[in-house]
Order: C-alpha cells, then sequence, then structure tokens
C-alpha cells in the first residue's frame, strides 16, 4: 500500500488504517471517519460506512472529486492539510472531527523477485502501459 503522511498523522489519536486493510463498515458505525482518495476504492469504502451507520464520512481529495450525488453525511473536501488531535483540516478551509481515517491511497508496485535491469518502472497506477493485457512486458 501507498501511505501519503501528512502533519499530525503520528498523534492523531483514532485509528489509521489503508484500504487494503478494510474489512468490515459496522466497525465504524456512529464514527465520523475521514477517507483520504477519490477512486474506486473511497467510493465502496464511503458508501458501504454509511449503509452501516457511520455517523460522517468526509471523503478528501487530491485532484478531482468523484462528484456524485452523495447523502447528506457524506462530503467531498479539496485535499486534506493536516491532523490535529481529532480534527482535520482541509486546504480549502473546511475542518471537521475525525475518528477514524481510511486512506484509499492506492499501492506502490515493487518487483524484488526481478533483476533490476527486467523490473518494471511504473508510477502508482492501476494498469500500467505497455503491458500485454496488464501482465506480459
Amino acid at each position: 500500500p501507498f501511505i501519503p503522511e501528512y502533519p499530525g498523522m503520528v498523534t492523531f489519536p483514532g485509528r489509521i488504517l489503508h484500504s487494503h486493510d478494510f474489512r468490515n463498515a459496522e466497525e465504524f458505525s456512529g464514527q465520523d471517519l475521514l477517507i483520504i482518495g477519490s477512486s474506486y476504492s473511497a467510493e465502496d469504502i464511503a458508501l458501504q460506512c454509511y449503509k452501516y451507520g457511520a455517523k460522517s464520512v468526509s471523503i478528501g481529495y487530491r485532484n478531482n472529486p468523484l462528484g456524485f450525488k452523495w447523502p447528506p453525511t457524506v462530503k467531498e473536501f479539496f485535499q486534506l492539510d493536516r491532523l490535529e488531535g481529532n480534527t482535520a483540516y482541509f486546504k480549502d478551509g473546511y475542518s471537521q472531527n475525525v475518528d477514524a481515517v481510511i486512506l484509499c491511497s492506492g499501492y506502490l508496485h515493487y518487483f524484488p523477485f526481478m533483476e533490476e535491469k527486467l523490473r518494471l518502472k511504473t508510477t502508482n497506477k492501476l494498469y500500467c502501459p505497455d503491458l500485454y493485457k496488464g501482465i506480459v512486458w
């Protein structure tokens, strides 16, 4: 998993997890959640947590909002700036108390089993260019 770093993460009193470790939305029932990311995992987890009783869901995006007509307790905000205690501050001036942070921030591709000269050099992308059917190089 790719774990972005934000000021205040080390001292955040709640739980921080990557979407890779998300298992059960019921765990977040009654809680204010912050979801970092704006792709499929963020959408799926936000709606699951809403469905299973999260008090509120704030989605922090970096480039583009998902832009859906969300339920009233789900909102999107431009890029997390920092965490101070249980408060998340966004670069658009909004702030929200949060009990947990779920990072839907993608993955770092790593190929330690291949010789260096054969390793695929790629960024954090769902589908790497120049691969036949996304598998063979």
